[in-house]
């Protein structure tokens, strides 16, 4: 999906051309939403198997980029300082790299995760497990239309600008559903709230108030790591960068490398599990040696697919990045989880 297609489907593109160009396609939007209602409901009453360790779900209404991999990043990362042994379910979009793996998936293998991919979530865990009994919990990347697949938490993540596109399903908006789809969630994970005012966080929280009854949590996107080495992302103040990226919100991605106080003198982006050619890596090459940069940096989650990465005097580094609460939202979000792995597991003790 291109930079342009994306921003009319999330309704960021504004103006009469975008809204003669959305008219004709409301019907079919509308037909899209009913097809998918009626797909979920289907599924929904398919008797679902259940899995013999807890499964929480991740997912989102919407196509494109809100952060799901990089929270469960943080999310596989919590569960394993509790000493659980999470086992990661994905889907498995992008770019086909060596060893047979997808690009997410071997951006979670690097942090030391145990992954698996599948269409059929219940299925590629049962796999799992199989190869793994020491699994404790799953974890379902992408999992808020799988409804055939049984969960004990499900989680929905929003973007904080726009938590609904332009509130219209495929192909007239970014939603895979209605957004009634959201009285389906345990709790609601709003992405990018690090970016709201007071005021505007106040009237989000309102809006969605009015829809759902269950936690509303803020979450913020966070430097863990600069790549290789797992490095004091810190290095980058005072850094002249070239940014290099294939992610469906590269602006974020800027404006967390400016937080972090590197000197951004120029870019190269493309849009979500683009698959880089060595001409884009030359070309990337050859502006950050124009620009004066000092490093071409990518993201953690590109790293995989920039390999071999050309010589030519530019050295290559990534940030790695995930998506966690709030300080002040985290203990609330730490309950759910640990409540929830107690309630399938009856009164065993996690350790609190």
């Amino acid at each position: 999906m291109g930079f342009a297609t994306d921003r009319f489907l999330r309704g960021e593109s504004v103006g009469l051309g975008p809204s003669l160009l959305r008219a004709p396609l409301i019907p079919l939007g509308i037909l899209y939403g009913c097809g998918s209602a009626l797909n979920l409901m289907w599924r929904r009453r398919r008797p679902r198997p259940v899995l013999p360790v807890p499964v929480i779900s991740v997912g989102n209404l919407e196509v494109g980029g809100t952060g799901k991999t990089p929270f469960v990043r943080w999310l596989a990362g919590f569960l394993r300082e509790r000493g659980e042994i999470p086992l990661i379910v994905t889907r498995s979009y992008g770019k086909l790299l060596h060893g047979g793996v997808h690009e997410e998936q071997a951006s979670l293998q690097a942090d030391g995760f145990l992954v698996v991919h599948g269409k059929n979530r219940t299925e590629a865990a049962a796999r799992g497990l199989i190869q793994a009994p020491e699994v404790s919990v799953v974890v379902f990347d992408d999992g808020a239309q799988t409804l055939s697949d049984h969960r004990d938490l499900n989680l929905f993540l929003l973007d904080a600008r726009r938590p609904f596109g332009s509130g219209w399903p495929l192909p007239a908006g970014s939603l895979r559903e209605f957004s009634g789809g959201l009285r389906r969630a345990d709790a609601l994970l709003i992405t990018r709230g690090e970016d709201l005012q007071t005021d505007q966080w106040e009237a989000l929280e309102s809006r969605l108030v009015r829809r759902t009854s269950k936690p509303i949590i803020r979450l913020q996107h966070r430097a863990r790591s600069l790549l290789p080495g797992g490095r004091d992302p810190l290095e980058l103040r005072g850094r002249r960068v070239h940014l290099l990226a294939g992610i469906a919100r590269p602006a974020s991605f800027q404006a967390l490398v400016t937080r972090l106080g590197a000197d951004i003198v120029g870019s190269s982006f493309f849009p979500d599990h683009h698959s880089f050619t060595r001409d884009n890596l030359a070309s990337a090459v050859r502006a950050a040696r124009a620009e004066g940069a000092e490093w071409v940096l990518a993201t953690g989650k590109d790293l995989p697919k920039l390999i071999p990465w050309p010589q030519d005097g530019v050295s290559l580094h990534a940030l790695e990045v995930d998506v966690a609460p709030m300080e002040n939202q985290r203990s609330q979000l730490e309950a759910l989880l640990v409540r929830t792995l107690r309630l399938r597991r009856g009164s065993k003790d996690l350790g609190t």
